[in-house]
């Protein structure tokens, strides 16, 4: 491994990191700001920063930062990277709007990146005064871009697919999902793009392709007496033509803490078939592995080809008085 890079200025703070990579081009997003951990001020300016690097990461091919002075104060973003076109998407807290912008393909030092509105949500961020968070996704495959926010406080999923590289959004935005959702993840490949979020009642799946969004699939289950009562933090993969999995984080106890024999496992489920029939669940980190890894959640997984999966996924004790990062590889086809 090389040495780590700063990529925010030493008079900013910085949160909320994302990255994307497509050939040698490699795309980190953030949210900076001048206000963190016990002095974080809601009302202060938080604007997105993004940064290119145009030669695989080299630490000596990092462009200046992109700045978006507009909107003054954002949520989460996004990124997604196909080519050479990168994709970035954020919320604007005041306002409300998901905004999806661009570069347009072109990897400049000067150019301005083109930023239109893809839905409006009015969902509350968890951070009293924070303003609006519908914490969307996006993903890209040639010329269709998905971006899927969380429409509203009971978490109805709205989403959006431009088939112009992001430069209009058809009306109207479908609903993908009603009910209370969280913990959305996306994805895509040439053919198809994926979507998988947390329900209060297990997780689930969608998929995108051939022009039009097939059915829901529920892949997990949760409930009141079962190994697993809650759960979150998706994150959706897709290989070949047809494979997808979705790693997640499973709660054996409904509020997700953790205690001397209960916790968060990182839990893996995949299909050859774009969800009609999936495979067994597996465990990929248990909680039971000891008493430093009682949590194990937020996993980013990947799958560059049908035989190979990266995971990585934070653990922690029970009281996070220690944690780390952890990456798993696997290969064979289940």
């Amino acid at each position: 491994m090389g040495s780590a890079k700063r990529l925010n200025p030493a008079s900013s703070d910085a949160e909320a990191g994302a990255i994307a990579a497509a050939g040698r081009f490699v795309y980190v997003a953030w949210v900076t700001g001048t206000h963190a951990a016990n002095d974080y001020d809601p009302a202060a300016p938080r604007h997105i920063r993004v940064r290119v690097n145009t030669n695989h990461g080299a630490s000596n091919a990092w462009q200046t930062a992109k700045k978006f002075e507009a909107p003054e104060r954002t949520g989460r973003p996004s990124i997604a990277a196909w080519g050479s076109r990168v994709y970035v998407a954020y919320t604007d807290a005041d306002t409300g709007n998901i905004y999806v912008a661009t570069n347009n393909g072109v990897n400049s030092e000067d150019i301005g990146w083109l930023a239109g509105q893809a839905g409006v949500t009015t969902r509350s961020s968890t951070i009293d005064g924070d303003g609006f968070e519908g914490t969307p996704v996006v993903a890209a495959s040639g010329a269709n871009v998905l971006v899927a926010w969380l429409d509203s406080d009971d978490g109805t999923i709205k989403a959006r697919i431009s088939t112009d590289h992001g430069h209009t959004w058809p009306d109207p935005a479908i609903d993908l999902a009603t009910g209370q959702a969280y913990g959305m993840s996306a994805a895509a490949d040439a053919t198809r793009l994926a979507l998988a979020w947390a329900a209060p009642d297990g997780i689930r799946s969608r998929v995108f392709r051939d022009d039009t969004w097939k059915a829901t699939h529920k892949l997990a289950s949760f409930s009141s007496t079962g190994a697993y009562r809650n759960g979150y933090g998706t994150s959706v993969a897709l290989a070949g033509s047809s494979r997808l999995g979705v790693a997640w984080s499973a709660c054996t106890r409904a509020n997700c803490a953790g205690s001397s024999a209960q916790g968060v496992n990182v839990r893996w489920r995949e299909s050859a078939n774009n969800g009609s029939s999936w495979k067994p669940s597996v465990t990929i980190a248990s909680h039971g592995a000891g008493s430093d890894r009682r949590i194990n959640d937020y996993p980013s997984a990947l799958m560059p080809d049908s035989s190979h999966r990266l995971i990585t996924y934070n653990t922690a004790a029970r009281n996070f008085s220690t944690y780390r990062l952890v990456i798993e590889r696997g290969s064979g086809k289940p």
